[in-house]
């Protein structure tokens, strides 16, 4: 019960958000199926228990909202390039092996709850059992599309 108060909370806030931003940008919301279908399977094989709430679109990115709060961002043909679980943590399907292998091997009490994929490498943003978070920088240009 608690649990889904919270989640609650999250969605509308990240709504709230988006909604701000897309007012401010002057950009209308869109409906999730214009998002590319790249990005949309990412969402229906990483987040099937949750669904699309909003989704806002610049000149080469999409954001994307999820019911849970959950904030992914794409590039114009679909590829993910940031997801943000908040506090909780992300599914790690995605992730690639050596990056997982590299966090949990130097940090291996902690839980990833966001992920950003850049030219340069990854950063992760981990969450400890007791709540405190960091951020963790990470070079591995083979796994980058």
């Amino acid at each position: 019960m608690k649990t889904s108060i919270i989640n609650k909370f999250f969605a509308m806030a990240a709504l709230c958000l988006v909604s701000s931003t897309v007012s401010f940008a002057g950009n209308p919301p869109l409906p999730a199926e214009q998002l590319p279908a790249k990005a949309q399977a990412f969402v229906q094989d990483n987040f099937e228990r949750n669904s699309i709430v909003a989704v806002e679109s610049t000149t080469d990115t999409y954001m994307c909202v999820l019911n849970d709060g959950t904030i992914i961002d794409f590039n114009k043909n679909g590829s993910w390039s940031n997801v943000d679980c908040n506090k909780n943590s992300i599914p790690l399907n995605f992730v690639p092996r050596s990056l997982l292998q590299y966090v949990y091997g130097n940090f291996p009490y902690c839980t990833i709850n966001k992920v950003n994929r850049g030219s340069q490498g990854y950063a992760v943003r981990l969450q400890t059992e007791e709540g405190k978070a960091c951020t963790v920088n990470v070079r591995f240009l083979s796994d980058l599309e």
